[in-house]
């Protein structure tokens, strides 16, 4: 069972359903099935280290019935990610999928506000778009996905990718293994407003 397989409602906060996106090539794309205004809460994962990740979890599975996004905090973190779910798949496809899942976020913390890579264990599936109508943000232990216009019923969830505060040598860890990470991806494609991946 991988993350990106996953297409759950775990810790959604409103309805929501997945379905193809409409952006072109974008694969799947997640859908408000109620309308939203600006604030509103979309989704509330708790937060979770990586080693508390694969200590709870036997090599190859992740939680059934709740969302966490496991925090990844360098390239220590992200083989052992990999090497987690290298029991049931390829090395080199999973950390493709990891590519085009694991997003970043500034958390806040006794140091100001410090940037932190995650991947959620069942996935959210929002592509990006400029503007975007997401956001994402940290509360204490848990991260938090919000609205930042006004959503209504059928309307796509986007995120900005190059909001993200990717840490520098995680995305070099990536182009060592010829894969681009979501940020640069989407900065390379900065001249079309909406691109394919998602998280």
């Amino acid at each position: 069972m991988f993350p990106w397989r996953i297409h759950s409602n775990g810790n959604f906060l409103v309805e929501t359903e997945v379905r193809e996106s409409s952006v072109a090539g974008g694969g799947l794309g997640r859908f408000a099935c109620e309308a939203l205004r600006v604030g509103d809460i979309v989704r509330k994962s708790p937060l979770l280290d990586i080693s508390d990740f694969t200590s709870m979890n036997p090599p190859g599975h992740i939680p059934k019935d709740e969302d966490f996004a496991v925090v990844i905090k360098d390239v220590k973190d992200l083989e052992n990610w990999v090497e987690h779910f290298a029991v049931v798949a390829d090395k080199e496809e999973i950390r493709k999928m990891t590519s085009w899942f694991l997003a970043a976020v500034f958390q806040t913390g006794t140091h100001g506000k410090e940037p932190i890579c995650f991947i959620h264990l069942h996935s959210f599936h929002a592509n990006h778009r400029i503007p975007s109508n997401l956001c994402v943000c940290t509360e204490g232990s848990f991260l938090l996905v919000k609205a930042i216009a006004d959503i209504r019923v059928g309307d796509e969830f986007f995120t900005n990718y190059m909001d993200y505060p990717i840490d520098p040598v995680i995305a070099q860890w990536f182009a060592s293994h010829g894969l681009t990470d979501v940020k640069t991806f989407a900065e390379r494609s900065s001249v079309s407003p909406s691109v394919s991946g998602s998280h």
